[in-house]
């Protein structure tokens, strides 16, 4: 009898309307707001912005230590190139565009987003990792 029960019960949930993987989807994509992205690339830009200038900060503080310990003066050049600044732009300007469309859509969320963007903008064009030298 229990697992006739068990067998009803499966039957019942695979077969509702709300749990089919179609319909979670649509739902999903329904209740993630503009405003909610916006917010999402705001501060995913302002992470990768630290992450990649703690990354800098690192290779300084290596650098720096190999010239302390050694006598001999071997000049090292360090080149970034410019793609984690286009990357950064890349997720700011996502940013702002679902803060807007939030803000046409009458949703509070989209100034929060767009402020994190603006920082984030802001911080792309900083050299954080001069402030994490002690």
């Amino acid at each position: 009898m229990e697992c006739f029960v068990i067998f009803v019960m499966a039957w019942c949930w695979y077969n509702a309307t709300e749990s089919k993987p179609q319909n979670v989807s649509k739902q999903f994509r329904k209740k993630m707001k503009s405003g909610t992205i916006s917010i999402i690339f705001g501060a995913l830009g302002i992470l990768f912005i630290v992450w990649f200038n703690y990354q800098t900060y690192e290779l300084y503080q290596t650098e720096f230590l190999k010239i302390q310990n050694s006598s001999l003066m071997e000049p090292t050049i360090v080149t970034t190139g410019k793609s984690y600044k286009l990357i950064a732009l890349g997720i700011v300007t996502l940013g702002i565009l679902f803060g807007v469309k939030s803000m046409r859509e009458k949703s509070s969320n989209g100034k929060i987003g767009i402020v994190l963007s603006l920082i984030a903008l802001i911080l792309t064009f900083i050299p954080v990792w001069t402030f994490f030298i002690k």
